[in-house]
């Protein structure tokens, strides 16, 4: 019961989407989609955050010139908007990350986009 208000209390990109501490509902069978996941859920992707590990700028969407985020991704760029829409995305981050139906979809989408790739060939140290 403390540990659920403890957690309830907390502010982080986590709790936007995971609103209790019990276990994720799926966890995909491959460590690679499981990482994957795993920094989306966080908000701390190599895409949205490596200019924090190498001193530089923060990244922008060339489309709509606001910070990119795994939210700004996900749900909110018109620049992957039919994308979203033929993987039948939901427009809720937390439906998007936490539902196990979900879960291939956005996978899917990641692929299609090249989003995935992306981050892979930025560095292979780290995911």
């Amino acid at each position: 019961m403390q540990g659920r208000k403890q957690w309830q209390q907390k502010t982080s990109k986590l709790l936007e989407i995971k609103t209790s501490v019990k276990p994720w509902q799926s966890i995909p069978p491959r460590r690679r989609e499981q990482i994957i996941l795993s920094r989306l859920r966080i908000g701390h992707t190599r895409l949205t955050h490596e200019y924090l590990l190498n001193r530089s700028e923060q990244p922008f969407c060339e489309t709509c010139h606001t910070s990119l985020t795994v939210r700004h991704i996900l749900v909110q760029c018109p620049n992957y908007a039919l994308e979203r829409r033929n993987r039948q995305i939901p427009q809720n981050l937390s439906e998007i990350l936490n539902h196990s139906c979900n879960i291939k979809n956005l996978l899917n989408f990641l692929s299609d986009t090249n989003i995935i790739y992306i981050k892979y060939k930025i560095t292979n140290i780290m995911i």
